[in-house]
């Protein structure tokens, strides 16, 4: 199971992330305003032997990371240090990138596949070629206080996301800022898993590409007190394809052991670009979304087979979501259901059978 999975990496990535030394440990400077090497300084050190290179200036090359329990830190705070390349994590374990910039040129800021686990801490992915943070085939990222910005400086089609997950990859990413990105913000991609906790995801994506704030694609996205607003693509959320989207109450304990967060809030604007309709969510093609304590303002659409749920009658009170917009079941088969949420305007109660074949129910009798 994805999420089991990604719980057992967590505890390998978090050997390492708490504090910059190990144990057992070999702390190096490499300063690149003297012509250092990042890339030499990895080669010539006992792989054996746990890894700190101390990151001094701005370090021109693209970096390979081939060994285990490795930190890369910046002597200074803010990403004042940087390297202006790719970091590459092919297969390495417990490495941690922390208090740096990274800004390629060519391609992602930081890559990780085949089965890397790996921590980016307090940096700046930003300005890539093509993604900020690009995860593969069973890698898992851990992403803390971080901005992934203006990505996609060089991209080619269907690429310059903030975070892309994709084959397997899993992230969980919390307490960042992923904007201005020129695809997604986040996107989640052919069996990828992605935890997301109190980012604020902003705009991010072009419209005529049908791109969004978040995009999930075949694969499973949970969801705590993130932002998600202003996006620039056709929608704040894309759930499309057996993606399968949660927040709020519903989500489990192996997704979040504690749920107990501010609610999520997701705006986009609505109208119409080029004859398609501005979505503040959009589930469609077999999809699963479910929201509960979330404040939306826009449209909510449930699309071909899909199940849409925004619920707020399960914190106690009169403490009740709310939708600023229009619902509507858009697709054959869709299913819309609202429980105690205070809609704008208001959504009468009851069954309403939507052509051809939708259903919206409605019971929003707590919410006064």
């Amino acid at each position: 199971m994805a999420t089991k999975r990604l719980l057992s990496l967590l505890g390998s990535v978090l050997v390492c992330a708490p504090g910059v030394a190990f144990s057992d440990n070999d702390t190096r400077l490499v300063d690149c305003t003297k012509g250092h090497s990042i890339q030499k300084a990895i080669d010539k050190r006992n792989p054996e032997r746990s890894l700190t290179l101390v990151i001094r200036g701005a370090c021109n090359e693209n970096v390979t990371v081939d060994r285990d329990d490795l930190a890369l830190v910046g002597e200074r705070p803010m990403g004042a240090d940087s390297v202006l390349g790719t970091i590459s994590i092919p297969g390495s374990r417990r490495v941690l990138i922390r208090n740096l910039s990274v800004s390629s040129p060519s391609g992602a800021g930081v890559e990780g596949t085949d089965n890397a686990a790996f921590a980016v801490e307090d940096s700046f992915l930003v300005r890539n070629a093509t993604e900020g943070l690009a995860v593969r085939s069973n890698a898992f990222a851990t992403v803390k206080r971080s901005h992934l910005d203006e990505n996609g400086q060089a991209a080619p089609p269907d690429s310059g996301r903030g975070i892309d997950a994709r084959n397997g990859g899993a992230v969980d990413a919390s307490d960042s800022t992923i904007a201005n990105n020129r695809s997604d913000g986040v996107g989640a991609f052919n069996n990828a898993y992605v935890r997301l906790s109190r980012n604020t995801i902003e705009g991010n994506g072009r419209r005529d590409a049908g791109e969004a704030g978040i995009q999930v694609n075949r694969s499973r996205v949970r969801g705590q007190s993130n932002t998600i607003r202003n996006n620039t693509g056709i929608s704040g959320l894309i759930i499309v394809n057996h993606a399968d989207y949660r927040t709020g109450t519903g989500l489990s304990a192996l997704d979040f052991p504690d749920n107990d967060g501010p609610f999520e809030q997701i705006q986009h604007p609505s109208g119409v670009h080029n004859g398609q309709q501005l979505l503040a969510i959009d589930v469609n093609n077999a999809s699963f979304g479910d929201f509960r304590q979330v404040t939306i303002v826009g449209t909510v659409s449930a699309g071909d087979h899909s199940y849409v749920q925004v619920r707020g009658d399960q914190v106690g009170g009169l403490t009740c979501s709310s939708i600023e917009g229009n619902v509507q079941v858009s697709g054959r088969h869709g299913l819309l259901r609202l429980r105690g949420v205070k809609t704008t305007p208001p959504v009468p109660a009851g069954v309403v059978t939507i052509p051809p074949f939708g259903l919206r129910e409605t019971d929003n009798s707590a919410c006064p």
